[in-house]
């Protein structure tokens, strides 16, 4: 699914990979978009384990700063199977259901809220500032990803973190 994208992955193939049945899949989910909430619920542990090990020791800047380079890094980008939630599905979740929303939402949430916890306040609150610092990350990823020209996709990485090593956000 994280290669395909949830629209273009079928119940079959997923099932295959899983070395399931299609029957078993409802036997525990009612649909898709169950299987879909369920990861997002899932991987918000795991993503923030991702996103923020080794670095409670940095505030402000140097985090924000960090969190950055993690982030939108080459290993990231190409690494589509253990990559981060948010890029991978937000076109996919804008056309779903609302109970979908709403995990999606919560998911990020979490992760907004644990950059806001380490950002120090100059003037935006921290949570304005840890969205901005997470649509600035994802945004870049998207892009980053759709281009075909790789050292354009460094180019667009780099001009995100370079911005907010001197900005902060």
């Amino acid at each position: 699914m994280r290669r395909k994208g949830f629209a273009n992955t079928s119940l079959q193939s997923l099932m295959g990979e899983a070395k399931l049945t299609v029957g078993g899949f409802y036997n525990h989910f009612k649909d898709k978009q169950a299987l879909l909430r369920r990861i997002l619920r899932t991987d918000a542990t795991r993503a923030n384990r991702y996103l923020f090990e080794d670095l409670d020791h940095l505030r402000g800047r140097a985090f924000a700063s960090a969190l950055m380079d993690r982030y939108l890094s080459t290993e990231h980008r190409d690494n589509v199977d253990e990559a981060c939630d948010v890029p991978l599905l937000s076109a996919d979740v804008s056309r779903m259901d609302d109970e979908t929303k709403q995990v999606y939402q919560d998911y990020v949430v979490s992760v907004a809220n644990s950059i806001a916890d380490r950002l120090e306040e100059d003037g935006a609150s921290e949570t304005q500032r840890a969205y901005e610092i997470m649509a600035k990350m994802v945004g870049a990823m998207v892009i980053a990803r759709a281009v075909k020209d790789r050292d354009l996709s460094d180019e667009i990485m780099e001009a995100c973190k370079q911005g907010t090593r001197e900005r902060g956000a």
